[in-house]
């Protein structure tokens, strides 16, 4: 989720972005604010009905097996963003863009990990996870796959495919440093959770100085932990321009503000930077 937040996944992210917003038909828009929320009921922001929520339009395939299936090629949903968390409980992430003003767009995404190679294949989509996913990020192991009737090239560093419906599948080869670097903090965190900390993958100075502040600090909340670590990560947003939906005292309406404070638990808007 982070990926495509930092500075490391903001030029493919904004490829992704923007194949998004074409593939669907929304022109004469610029996207200058992002977030990325993960989905599922395993969520915080499940079941949180926050009071500062705002509507997004919700862009999902055309499926003819849905009620009210728009003539376009896709469906739109408005919701205020606390329950698209209700209404689709099985995505795993929301990707929202918005031009900070008049319009919130949110495109529903799965995630698959070391097993990318599954999201080519049709039936990793039938049981319902097609549905409402206009996006998916894997890592995939394979050097090639045939889709169809065509071999697709997936050892280079970063692909995006179309699916047959249209899907955005964004492809991580697993020799990419994302991918590698993914593997290994995975393994570690297994290594760490069954007490074997002597066989932890610490040879790259970047995982060992990271490993080194969940040791020293193992004993802190699980929360604490994680905060340590979000600290490194370096976001493609500006924090100083975050925008919340707060309640304007003089006109005692919602509508986006920044905040000098960062509010915890609240459904935000980051800025993209230029």
């Amino acid at each position: 989720m982070d990926l495509l937040r930092s500075e490391y996944g903001d030029i493919t992210r904004d490829i992704l972005v923007t194949r998004l917003l074409s593939l669907y038909g929304i022109t004469d828009f610029e996207y200058k604010y992002l977030n990325i929320y993960k989905m599922g009921k395993d969520s915080i922001h499940h079941k949180l009905q926050l009071k500062n929520s705002f509507d997004i339009k919700v862009i999902t395939p055309k499926n003819p097996n849905l009620l009210a299936c728009s003539k376009t090629n896709y469906q739109a949903f408005t919701f205020p963003i606390h329950t698209a968390f209700e209404n689709f409980p099985y995505s795993d992430l929301l990707l929202i863009v918005s031009d900070g003003k008049n319009h919130t767009y949110g495109f529903l995404g799965e995630i698959e990990g070391k097993n990318g190679q599954q999201l080519f294949r049709n039936s990793y989509w039938s049981k319902g996870k097609g549905d409402y996913a206009t996006f998916a990020i894997g890592i995939s192991s394979k050097n090639t796959l045939k889709i169809g009737a065509e071999k697709h090239q997936l050892s280079h560093n970063t692909v995006i495919f179309s699916d047959e419906m249209n899907r955005q599948i964004l492809n991580y080869s697993n020799f990419s440093a994302f991918a590698v670097d993914y593997v290994k903090a995975v393994n570690n965190m297994e290594l760490f959770f069954n007490g074997q900390t002597k066989h932890l993958s610490i040879e790259d100075k970047g995982h060992a100085y990271i490993t080194d502040i969940i040791m020293k600090n193992w004993d802190k909340p699980s929360g604490y932990i994680i905060e340590l670590l979000n600290q490194h990560v370096i976001y493609a947003y500006s924090h100083a321009s975050t925008l919340y939906n707060l309640l304007d005292p003089e006109t005692n309406k919602l509508s986006f503000k920044p905040n000098m404070l960062a509010l915890e638990n609240s459904y935000c808007l980051h800025q993209v930077k230029e």
